[in-house]
């Protein structure tokens, strides 16, 4: 089966750029088009066994092309048995395997923390601070009700504390700094001067993540995870001299013969 019939080239453009992500995702889409078309096949038969293994074969093809493209060891040194020698038992190795990678490739790398968020410099936190404490100045000054400045002093408190975390939540600084900017400009001594703090705070948490994203496309330029092996010790693969990595494996394909009756479960 081609690449297409597992994924489409549109969702192969918006893969992301960090090539251990980009396998991770490349294998959850393939994945999920695996299972659909598993479901679509009868397993009561021979001939519908024939296709499940003929489509089982073809995932682990274009995942193993995938992790030649994307230099993920040691996935890139496994060698794709030939149709004759894949059998159940390969498929649910590899399957197993493949799973254990990729588990640790994500948590590796949680992609979705750091595009919600970012970590902020020493010097950021400062300057943040200082805008903080300003703010709470024009909430004192300002023609409040005491429940109502009570809130905005305690939601400004909550953001100092929120200087303390490893990263920082872009939707708690924004419900924050909405919250300050939803009281009426009129109540306000001077409400330009509150706008003012606000976009001073909003464009110190752009420079940060600025200066996080050239950090992280050095980083990703230069940093290889480790994928640690689900087995000390692994009697169904043997180490390939010429697979062009250390760790690279290959599937045991001891068995020679493809005995549909051996293999089919049930």
């Amino acid at each position: 089966m081609s690449l297409t019939e597992f994924i489409t080239l549109q969702e192969i453009s918006q893969l992301p750029p960090d090539p251990h992500l980009a396998f991770a995702h490349f294998v959850q889409i393939v994945e999920s088009s695996l299972e659909r078309k598993m479901k679509e096949l009868d397993d009561n038969s021979q001939s519908g066994w024939e296709l499940m293994s003929d489509v089982r074969h073809s995932f682990m093809n274009h995942i193993i092309a995938a992790a030649k493209r994307y230099r993920i060891r040691p996935i890139m040194g496994i060698e794709l048995p030939k149709h004759n020698d894949f059998d159940y038992q390969n498929w649910r190795q590899f399957k197993s395997d493949l799973d254990h990678y990729v588990t640790q490739i994500l948590l590796n790398d949680p992609e979705v923390e750091i595009e919600k968020s970012v970590a902020l410099t020493p010097e950021i936190k400062s300057n943040i601070r200082s805008y903080i404490v300003a703010m709470k100045g024009e909430v004192d000054r300002a023609n409040l009700s005491d429940d109502l400045r009570d809130k905005m002093l305690k939601k400004l408190r909550e953001f100092e504390d929120l200087l303390e975390e490893r990263r920082i939540s872009f939707l708690a600084v924004t419900g924050i700094i909405m919250t300050i900017l939803g009281v009426p400009g009129s109540l306000y001594a001077s409400y330009d001067i509150v706008t003012k703090l606000s976009a001073n705070i909003f464009s110190e948490m752009g420079k940060a993540k600025a200066i996080e994203a050239e950090s992280r496309a050095i980083a990703i330029a230069q940093y290889e995870p480790i994928l640690i092996a689900p087995r000390s010790v692994d009697t169904g693969y043997i180490a390939l001299e010429d697979a062009g990595c250390d760790n690279a494996v290959r599937v045991n394909s001891s068995s020679k013969t493809f005995d549909l009756d051996d293999e089919i479960p049930f």
